[in-house]
């Protein structure tokens, strides 16, 4: 059985017009500073509520599994998210939510379970 998971593009237009007060990106270019700096290069992302308030935010490869892939550690990429949206209902502050999720990071705040128990079935 295969698992699909339909993911929407955005394009600079359409996100500099949603104008969002989040950005949470895929290490798509393999490292973080590149990443970061493909998305400081669209023209006028400086003006979105996003950057003015340095919520941009890219995930790991571990962090990224967890939000993407459909199963039972999704719940973890829900937390993940959580917690970088409303760091304070999780009793941390702002400064305390790197901009990019390292596996490190998700291990010791979001502490996933991935002790598995397998049936006899």
């Amino acid at each position: 059985m295969t698992h699909s998971v339909a993911c929407t593009t955005v394009s600079p237009s359409q996100l500099l017009t949603v104008n969002p007060d989040y950005i949470i990106a895929d290490d798509f270019m393999g490292n973080y500073t590149a990443t970061l700096q493909a998305i400081l290069s669209i023209p006028g992302i400086n003006s979105t509520n996003a950057a003015k308030e340095n919520h941009i935010y890219i995930l790991g490869n571990f962090a990224e599994s967890l939000v993407e892939e459909p199963g039972p550690l999704s719940v973890y990429g829900a937390l993940l998210l959580a917690m970088i949206l409303h760091p304070d209902a999780f009793g941390l502050n702002s400064t305390a939510i790197p901009h990019y999720i390292s596996a490190q990071w998700v291990g010791q705040y979001v502490k996933p379970n991935l002790n598995l128990t397998l049936g006899n079935g």
